[in-house]
């Protein structure tokens, strides 16, 4: 998650409405949906979406890379 992040359950998300959930993703606040107290779901941003689709990638990448050249003779 971000610095900054909300937690809701999906009643109180519901009340807030889907306009205001994503104004606040927008700008930069995860907001972790809850069902009987357990994380369900989670809205954030696009961007922060990307980058950690980016950092997914690198992560793939590397450990690709550690695996070849731990079977070099």
């Amino acid at each position: 998650m971000t610095d900054k992040s909300e937690t809701l359950s999906i009643t109180e998300a519901s009340a807030r409405g889907i306009a205001d959930l994503a104004r606040t993703a927008e700008f930069g606040t995860d907001i972790v949906l809850t069902r009987h107290g357990k994380p369900i779901a989670t809205i954030m941003s696009i961007h922060r979406l990307a980058n950690l689709d980016e950092l997914e990638q690198e992560l793939r990448d590397a450990a690709l890379e550690f695996t070849r050249r731990s079977r070099r003779p």
